[in-house]
């Protein structure tokens, strides 16, 4: 336990950590290797998150921008957080892991998808490293996905559909923190239960 943790003019104290052996921290072939993971409870403690600029910046508590009443919901999911998100008009419930390098699509979101998306998919294996090893899964790929996120429409290019991923909770994706790197900002809001993403612009 951390007795105290600042975080930019945050203090939080008592914190749980989880000790890890380093290879259980070292990604991509030994590239690079973490010292910590700042988990959700901490997260969750600010009340407000925004990573801004593309992921350079980091925002806590009343530093975050104002969200307005209609920002997309924000839940607690099985799995951590849940997003509410859009495929063609309809909400339904994703994963985000900020952990994840890339975002991946589940087999739940095929019933959605229109016949020209269904057209594009194409079969391949995935590869996923991550803290639990190394695991090879089979899955499609889609040449683009746009999904409503937070207030705006956000494509995928080329995203896998993980065709064996448990999912006893009907997600049709997982959101990694590539959508944090590619936009201007995403925001989080514990209090309120709302999220929104700024688009960057192209």
């Amino acid at each position: 336990m951390a007795s105290r943790i600042a975080m930019g003019e945050m203090v939080f104290h008592d914190v749980l950590f989880l000790v890890l052996p380093d290879e259980m921290l070292t990604f991509i072939n030994s590239e690079y290797t973490l010292d910590m993971i700042i988990g959700l409870p901490v997260f969750a403690a600010a009340e407000q998150v925004e990573w801004t600029d593309q992921g350079q910046g980091l925002r806590l508590g009343d530093h975050v921008t104002r969200l307005p009443d209609s920002a997309d919901s924000l839940f607690w999911h099985g799995s951590g957080i849940g997003l509410a998100a859009r495929i063609h008009g309809i909400y339904r419930g994703t994963h985000f892991d900020s952990g994840a390098s890339r975002s991946q699509l589940r087999p739940d979101i095929l019933r959605h998808l229109s016949d020209a998306e269904q057209a594009q998919l194409e079969d391949r294996s995935e590869t996923v490293t991550g803290i639990g090893g190394t695991e090879t899964r089979q899955a499609w790929r889609a040449s683009n996905i746009t999904l409503g996120l937070g207030g705006g429409p956000v494509l995928f290019e080329q995203i896998d559909i993980i065709a064996d991923e448990e999912n006893a909770l009907g997600d049709i994706a997982m959101i990694g923190n590539n959508i944090i790197r590619r936009n201007t900002s995403f925001a989080l809001d514990f209090e309120s239960m709302h999220y929104q993403v700024v688009l960057a612009r192209e």
